[in-house]
């Protein structure tokens, strides 16, 4: 019974130990993704500041006539713009990602928290039957073994016919190594 609850109780540190390494890798890999969101609003920051500056260049070159740059900078604009689009639908699917990430690591940890309760409720339930066991055994135990005195013709294999046992069990029962029994001497009987 011992071997059974130490063997559980390892079963279950493993486990425990399982759903922490996952909590780390699931934790470390939010944070690389909070990481990428946070460069990319950075750089989409700096796009803006890039687009603002450009928009009053260009202004400025609308009101300069006979400017020949205004296309090239124009050009720019468009570039800058197309890549802040790109960098918000970047973002967009990061974010949304990171939900999703953030979804299953929930539920993943609603789960291990789940067979965390199940694996108490069955310690628990094992140490309630473990007690009862034992005080049954106690019980049993006292209630039933008997003191017999052997006689003349006594044997081991006679005594354990008689009180419907084993010869190993009163072996047991009476600590003894050997077969031999003595007359007069006090044997235990279940």
């Amino acid at each position: 019974m011992k071997f059974f609850y130490i063997f559980f109780l390892l079963v279950l540190a493993s486990c425990a130990n399982r759903s922490q390494e996952k909590e780390k890798l699931q934790a470390y890999n939010l944070s690389v993704v909070q990481s990428e969101v946070k460069d990319l609003l950075h750089k989409m920051d700096g796009l803006q500041s890039t687009i603002a500056i450009l928009e009053e260049q260009i202004a400025k070159l609308k009101n300069t006539k006979g400017n020949q740059k205004e296309p090239e900078w124009e050009k720019r604009l468009v570039t800058v713009e197309k890549m802040q689009e790109k960098i918000a639908v970047d973002l967009k699917n990061i974010r949304d990602f990171t939900g999703q990430i953030s979804h299953q690591v929930q539920n993943q940890m609603q789960e291990l928290q789940n067979r965390l309760d199940h694996f108490r409720d069955t310690i628990q339930e094992i140490g309630k039957i473990r007690t009862t066991l034992s005080s049954l055994s106690k019980t049993m135990g006292e209630s039933q073994i008997q003191i017999v005195k052997v006689k003349p013709g006594d044997s081991l294999e006679k005594i354990a016919k008689q009180h419907h046992t084993t010869i190993e069990n009163l072996k047991t029962l009476n600590n003894l190594t050997q077969d031999t029994i003595f007359i007069g001497q006090e044997l235990k009987v279940p």
